[in-house]
């Protein structure tokens, strides 16, 4: 940040957090999903698995690369 604290894309945090299956890693998708610019919904299209639930998230994607 401008104020030198570190901090983790919320598109690579978001990837980290997609392997866990929790119910609050799941939540965290659902509000910052719709938040992303359009680079990083691309970086977790890229990324997801294809049957991964949060692709529904990414504006209609249902598969992978």
């Amino acid at each position: 940040t401008d104020n030198g604290v570190p901090y983790l894309a919320p598109d690579l945090q978001l990837l980290f957090k997609s392997t866990a299956g929790r119910p609050k890693d799941a939540l965290d998708a659902a509000k910052v999903i719709p938040a992303l610019d359009s680079d990083e919904v691309a970086f977790l299209d890229r990324h997801l698995p294809p049957a991964h639930p949060w692709r529904r998230l990414l504006g209609g994607t249902e598969t992978g690369p």
